[in-house]
């Protein structure tokens, strides 16, 4: 057996169900291994595509999503999600290919050369490696999957030149069980615990390193009681229907009085950033408990009370614990209703443009299941969605904010829907969006996934021109002039459906249809419309 085939029957051993890719001459001795392997291969159109549906894979299911790619273009191709993946704390394992040993940093000439692959992918990933023996692949996969395990979940790339993929190797590799993420501190714990219970108006932040700490996170919102915002990664950790859950108005003005209004702050697993809370920085004026497994997050501008270097679940259970132990149960009447007053008026400073996105997205939802999944791109009604599209539970509201990268949701839902097959999974894009990666839609067929795209058409860049308004930059280079496709027209080109929906009645239920299609569905949205 060839270390290309060792690897696919690795990937197994890891759990691997499906991996995303292109095959290319460079790669083949991997590609040895797929016809006997239970890994899925997709084929995707394009390298981006790869990396943006490992990420939704990543995302729906919590597993890290899996690519496998070609040196030169491939890797080049897939920095893009990589770079998303980094800044949301996505885990995602790229492998790629590269010429052999012998030739690397010479500048020869050859297909696909690079002269120093790794470094392409350096900063936008965990870890970036070569393998230049067949010996060390297990042991850089091992090293991928624990930091996966232990770690903030960012990307790793693994970089196998052609000689290395062909190398003879001796029996099978065998997977490692990584280590869990470390517990907090039970003296932290106590003083936590303590600031809580002496607060009069707590707060909790939640983001994406807050996903499986939602059980605690009620309990203890509710025992204190205490309001919780999160944002975009932790939409629905908490349900956002709950009556002391703000939902992810980070953004809005209401969040933004409420997280200044708050005394005594527990935030896990959150930057702070200002890519959730469209403000350069907080009015934070009460103390902050910073919960986070990276430690960098304890050096940034907000001065920290107490941090603790922990798993979020974990530290949220051991608060819960100590909470309970040490005080009575309180009544929220008062801070549900305080909720209650910061959303209404959350709604109520709504613009035009998002009153009508708020029309959209309520048909929308009409035609999902209660756990439905939806992916929203860099879009007016993604912009809007944050704060108004309803998750009962998490992982089921994916807006990659942190990179922001216009194309994402296509392929993202392609991956979503794979991971997940017996979930309701819906896309939404803007015109604009959609065409960057709008090619994948013969993936998503080829697949025949059950996959609404709901393509919010505003003839541009909407989001853009609107941005020119605010500064006074003279209109140039966001009205495409009706030179986009006819989009229903473009569905059927690609074997899929298409559909134009002209009340908000009919977007129910061509939502409600497209789940049940055995193909894509894009259901344009015209903006301008009389909704």
């Amino acid at each position: 057996m060839i270390a290309g085939e060792a690897l696919i029957k690795l990937l197994e051993k890891y759990d691997v169900d499906t991996i995303f890719g292109i095959p290319g001459v460079h790669t083949l001795d991997a590609y040895r291994a797929f016809p006997t392997s239970s890994i899925k291969h997709i084929s995707v159109r394009h390298e981006q595509g790869a990396g943006f549906a490992a990420d939704g894979y990543a995302r729906a299911t919590g597993k890290p999503g899996v690519c496998l790619i070609i040196s030169g273009p491939g890797v080049t191709n897939i920095t893009t999600p990589l770079g998303q993946a980094w800044a949301d704390s996505i885990p995602m394992l790229v492998i790629s290919s590269d010429n052999p040993l012998s030739t690397q940093g010479k500048g020869y000439g050859l297909l696909h050369e690079v002269t120093d692959l790794a470094a392409i992918t350096a900063p936008l990933t965990a870890f970036s490696a070569t393998a230049t023996t067949a010996a060390e692949i297990p042991e850089l996969i091992a090293k991928a999957y624990q930091s996966f395990a232990i770690g903030r979940p960012r990307p790793v790339h693994i970089v196998i030149p052609t000689d290395v993929l062909a190398e003879e190797v001796e029996g099978e590799w065998e997977a490692i069980t990584p280590a869990t993420r470390p517990a907090p501190e039970a003296k932290q714990v106590e003083q936590a615990a303590d600031l809580l219970i002496g607060a009069t108006n707590p707060l909790i932040i939640l983001g994406g390193g807050a996903l499986d700490a939602g059980e605690s996170v009620q309990a203890l919102a509710e025992w204190l009681p205490a309001k919780i915002i999160s944002t975009n990664n932790a939409k629905g950790v908490v349900p956002d229907g709950h009556p002391l859950n703000l939902g992810a108005i980070v953004s809005r003005p209401a969040g933004h009085d409420a997280v200044a209004a708050a005394d005594v702050i527990l935030a896990i697993g959150t930057e702070l950033a200002e890519t959730d809370s469209y403000i350069d920085h907080y009015d934070i004026q009460g103390k902050i408990i910073r919960v986070d497994i990276d430690p960098e997050q304890f050096k940034r501008e907000y001065l920290t009370e107490i941090g603790i270097l922990a798993d979020g679940a974990k530290t949220a259970g051991a608060i819960l614990s100590a909470v309970t132990a040490r005080s009575q149960k309180g009544d929220f009447e008062t801070q549900a209703e305080e909720v209650d007053g910061l959303k209404k008026r959350a709604h109520s400073e709504l613009g035009n443009g998002e009153k009508v996105h708020q029309k959209l997205l309520t048909a929308i939802q009409k035609g999902m299941p209660e756990e439905g999944i939806g992916i929203a791109d860099m879009c007016g009604i993604g912009y809007t969605g944050t704060a108004l599209w309803q998750a009962a539970g998490q992982r089921q509201w994916q807006y990659p904010g942190g990179f922001c990268t216009l194309g994402c949701a296509m392929p993202m839902g392609i991956g979503a829907k794979l991971g997940k097959p017996d979930s309701a999974v819906l896309v939404m894009a803007g015109d604009a969006g959609y065409q960057f990666t709008g090619t994948e839609l013969a993936t998503a067929y080829e697949q025949r996934l059950a996959l609404p795209i709901i393509i919010w058409n505003n003839d541009g860049l909407g989001a853009i021109e609107g941005h020119m308004n605010d500064r006074n930059v003279p209109l140039s280079a966001v009205d495409y002039g009706g030179s986009n496709p006819d989009f229903v027209a473009l569905a059927k080109a690609y074997h899929c459906h298409g559909v134009r929906p002209e009340s908000l009645e009919e977007l129910t239920q061509a939502v409600k249809q497209a789940l049940r299609a055995d193909r894509p569905t894009i259901i344009e949205v015209w903006d301008g419309f009389d909704w």
